[in-house]
């Protein structure tokens, strides 16, 4: 298809010997200290890697398929290669997240940033997986679903024999990828986000010199700062919100209509997690990309406040699932529409306990996720046209004289820009 360290250094050599700007070489230029290597069909690691003149030289042309791996695990960085064919180019790759050794072959369970002729940037899952664009994915073959991503961008590399540089940011579960400054991949949901780097002999002959890295910040933030509720307008309702440890608990009022605890700022696309804990008979949510509505906007009254919604619900139930709420649609995610309770309820969420949510919401496509499940993924042109940013609101629902008072809490409440 054509197409147009916290950096969990763990133990990694002090900031003493970091460079400038941050970066702290993993290659020293002179040997391979903190690196290991695995060979097969008992080929000796110095038959195919050697330094020299400050380069690692790769003579894999006719040798088997074999990794130099660091000895330590990274988390939240960027890390920089320069590497060439000094002939006609073929494969080899940059594995990073890497666990277990030889999970497929020589090359351990992994994502590979791909550094093969003409195809830098893909990724290639090796038991692992990363979402993107659907047409990135390629087609299945013969053994199953295809573990490629195909890149975004063509004739992002120089001709063989020129050196190249890649540059792969590894932010949390996402990752994207430039090559000579071009923007060639980006995945995001990566099923790992730490592990050990590794670089490839693939039966091509190839050299690196520059192998460095320095951290990044994971880009989380509080969403609430664990005192006060100085940073949330109250929306519609009366229901009353209180702090106390840390905890955000929302309670009834009677009568009235939903209340929203909403942020003052502002979100696109973006990551929330978040926990909570709702009274067995309550139904909550929290808005994302919501608003008050404007005079003109249809049949509810201005000022409502209005947009997806995740539900909050004991089990079982339709907790995870998204709702318009006030935009006159309903559900939004196809599940609950369904007449088979097994599809439209289920039971990930534990009652009277704390449960973990993660949302994601990336241009029209909105997931979420309860206590490390995926519960819903829609993709919603409609909703994303008339909400593509809005506040985060905490929801408190309307109930009867008989089943007040009841409340729902949240707690460790953080997002980061996608």
């Amino acid at each position: 298809m054509k197409k147009t360290m916290t950096l969990c250094l763990a133990g990694l050599v002090s900031a003493a010997v970091a460079n400038e700007g941050g970066w702290t070489p993993l290659f020293n230029g002179k040997d391979f200290t903190g690196w290991s290597f695995d060979t097969l069909d008992k080929v000796q690691p110095e038959e195919i890697w050697s330094v020299k003149d400050g380069t690692i030289i790769v003579q894999g042309k006719g040798k088997p398929n074999g990794v130099m791996r660091t000895d330590k695990s990274y988390s939240n960085y960027e890390l920089e290669i320069e590497w060439r064919w000094p002939d006609t180019g073929g494969n080899n790759g940059c594995l990073i997240h890497c666990s277990k050794p030889r999970f497929m072959s020589v090359w351990p369970q992994s994502i590979e940033v791909q550094l093969m002729k003409d195809n830098a940037g893909d990724f290639w899952v090796i038991g692992e997986n990363i979402d993107v664009n659907p047409e990135q994915v390629a087609p299945a073959g013969k053994n199953g679903p295809s573990r490629r991503r195909i890149n975004l961008v063509d004739g992002a590399e120089k001709p063989s024999g020129e050196w190249n540089t890649m540059n792969i940011f590894a932010r949390g579960n996402t990752i994207e990828v430039f090559v000579n400054g071009r923007l060639v991949n980006k995945g995001w949901n990566a099923s790992v986000s730490e592990g050990a780097i590794c670089l490839q002999a693939e039966r091509a002959n190839a050299e690196f010199r520059t192998v460095r890295i320095r951290e990044l910040s994971d880009g989380w933030k509080p969403l609430f700062n664990g005192k006060d509720l100085s940073e949330f307008d109250i929306e519609d309702g009366n229901a009353t919100f209180a702090v106390k440890d840390g905890v955000i608990t929302g309670t009834t009022a009677v009568p009235s209509p939903n209340t929203f605890l909403a942020t003052k700022a502002q979100y696109g696309d973006f990551e929330l997690e978040f926990e909570t804990m709702v009274h067995d008979r309550l139904n909550s949510g929290v808005q994302i990309r919501s608003r008050s509505r404007d005079a003109a906007e249809g049949k509810f009254p201005p000022g409502r406040f209005y947009g997806p919604q995740v539900e909050i619900e004991a089990g079982p139930g339709q907790a995870g699932f998204i709702y318009g709420e006030a935009t006159g649609r309903g559900w939004l995610s196809p599940e609950p529409k369904s007449k088979d309770p097994a599809v439209n309820q289920h039971s990930h969420f534990k009652n009277g306990a704390w449960n973990h949510f993660r949302i994601v919401a990336r241009g029209p496509r909105i997931q979420t996720f309860i206590n490390g499940v995926p519960i819903a993924d829609l993709s919603d042109g409609e909703i994303y046209k008339s909400h593509p940013k809005g506040q985060i609101g905490l929801q408190v629902h309307a109930v009867n004289a008989k089943l007040h008072p009841m409340s729902v809490s949240w707690r460790n409440l953080k997002i980061r820009d996608l």
